[in-house]
């Protein structure tokens, strides 16, 4: 990894070499798809989790996860 920043610290005559990094964290925000009725999770098989019933695409919407609690879902719309 390359540094973005090199350049030395002085304490009288002792001298000690510094190397900045660049950090960056994870900014990837995913979407679950859930039903509209009631926020269930779809599934590959597009079956709500809730009610087990399968569901046509216009049935479908996505959301995202607020905090830790996966039941709070906020629609997107």
């Amino acid at each position: 990894m390359r540094s973005i920043w090199s350049g030395y610290l002085s304490f009288g005559t002792i001298l000690v070499p510094i190397r900045s990094y660049a950090a960056s964290g994870n900014l990837h925000i995913s979407f679950h798809q859930v039903h509209k009725e009631d926020c269930g999770r779809v599934r590959y098989k597009k079956v709500c989790e809730k009610d087990g019933e399968e569901l046509k695409p216009e049935d479908i919407t996505k959301a995202y996860i607020v905090g830790e609690n996966v039941s709070n879902l906020q629609m997107k719309n």
